[in-house]
């Protein structure tokens, strides 16, 4: 886009008032843990990343499965679920997201996929997710690329 003069300057003027804005709103971090307990070691990695950034000024927000389990995709009832609707609402909320899977057999948790199964576009579009796996005792990315590849699908 070309603009001259008053036109451009204008522009600039939007631009640092839209980034002076976007600076000072306080960010929304959700974290998912791919087990259902936040004392696993994937939910105390997710917490642990979620104390940081509340340090920093970010409101966080733990999902816990345990409390608040998501059901299967597909199974009776699922669409309608009051816990799915729960999920969905609270991820249109975050401006980010914290992910955090084990790894089981070469790739993410069964419970971090089907997590992932109840997230869209229309919810997490444009949104930036930070990943971390944990794996006892063997460094591998495995978990960390079909995390990756899943959510570019969204």
């Amino acid at each position: 886009m070309l603009l001259a003069g008053q036109q451009q300057d204008a522009y600039i003027q939007r631009l640092r008032a839209s980034a002076m804005s976007m600076s000072t709103k306080q960010l929304k971090i959700l974290g998912l843990a791919g087990e259902y307990r936040p004392t696993s070691k994937s939910g105390m990695l997710v917490n642990a990343a979620l104390k940081v950034a509340e340090a920093s000024g970010a409101e966080v927000v733990f999902w816990d499965l345990n409390e608040r389990p998501l059901p299967l995709v597909g199974e009776e009832g699922c669409w309608s679920h009051p816990n799915v609707a729960a999920f969905q609402e609270l991820l249109t909320e975050c401006d980010a997201f914290f992910l955090c899977s084990p790894e089981y057999h070469g790739t993410m948790s069964g419970v971090m996929k089907n997590t992932m199964d109840w997230m869209y576009d229309k919810h997490v579009g444009g949104k930036v997710f930070g990943l971390m796996s944990t794996l006892g005792g063997v460094t591998n990315a495995n978990t960390l690329n079909h995390m990756r590849i899943a959510l570019r699908w969204l």
